[in-house]
């Protein structure tokens, strides 16, 4: 558990676009985009760079403290089931591939996921 938390992994989780859960590396983050010339972790600016290239966002120190506003009031974390999100993905998937109706889709996902709720969840 500890490797998760460590600062380098914490900085390849921010690379990739998701907020990292040490206060030092998520700064550091918030720093790099806000100043461009900072000279901070290479890993921290290849996610700035790749950011600054498809975004049309100014990164503004207001930007930055709604951002961290936001953050540090959470109180609630969002998990999704992948395995729920994968039995919707291939029934609705077959609608296109498979050229299955609505019908039969909705007749199938019901199945499906009452087995699935019964084998996880109860």
């Amino acid at each position: 558990m500890s490797v998760l938390f460590s600062t380098d992994v914490q900085k390849v989780t921010a690379a990739n676009g998701e907020i990292p859960v040490k206060q030092d590396v998520l700064e550091m983050v918030c720093q790099a985009f806000l100043d461009s010339e900072s000279e901070t972790d290479e890993v921290i600016n290849s996610q700035v760079l790749a950011s600054r290239k498809y975004g049309k966002i100014k990164i503004t120190q207001d930007v930055v403290d709604d951002y961290l506003e936001a953050v540090y009031s959470a109180d609630t974390l969002t998990v999704m089931d992948q395995r729920l999100y994968s039995i919707i993905y291939d029934e609705v998937n077959s609608y296109y591939t498979q050229n299955r109706s609505t019908e039969q889709i909705a007749e199938s996902l019901m199945k499906r996921l009452d087995l699935y709720a019964q084998e996880n969840y109860q």
